[in-house]
């Protein structure tokens, strides 16, 4: 063994923390060969974790979606409820059709992420 290589058991935890934050498989794939492990050895290790990652990032976009419906209904919610008011704000209104923008922009990102997972780039933490 290499002074300068990790066990074998820090070298696997750290290749699955570079997928988390992002990096290319190929990399991944280039610091555990460099650590010891056989390109047969370690390419699957590193399918299986870049699978891990895009699953998280597809329950991600999924509970966006949940989310991002609820908040499309919050102008219609709010206009049933402002509509019998005898006066009707626009600027209060402002604020839901606000919430709605927000909604369907968290329900299109998450559409994407559930689509296309590994289009995602950066921390699977900051999704």
């Amino acid at each position: 063994m290499n002074p300068y290589q990790v066990d074998r058991n820090q070298a696997e935890i750290e290749a699955r923390a570079k997928i988390s934050w992002g990096d290319p498989p190929q990399e991944v794939l280039k610091y555990l060969m460099i650590q010891g492990f056989s390109y047969e050895e370690a390419a699957p290790m590193v399918d299986a974790m870049y699978q891990e990652r895009a699953s998280t990032i597809r329950r991600t976009g999924i509970t966006r979606v949940i989310i991002g419906v609820g908040l499309m209904a919050v102008p219609f919610l709010s206009w049933l409820g402002m509509s019998g008011m005898p006066v009707f704000s626009y600027k209060l209104f402002a604020l839901p059709v606000m919430a709605g923008v927000w909604g369907l922009w968290m329900t299109i990102k998450g559409i994407f992420m559930i689509v296309s997972p590994t289009a995602e780039s950066g921390d699977v933490a900051d999704k």
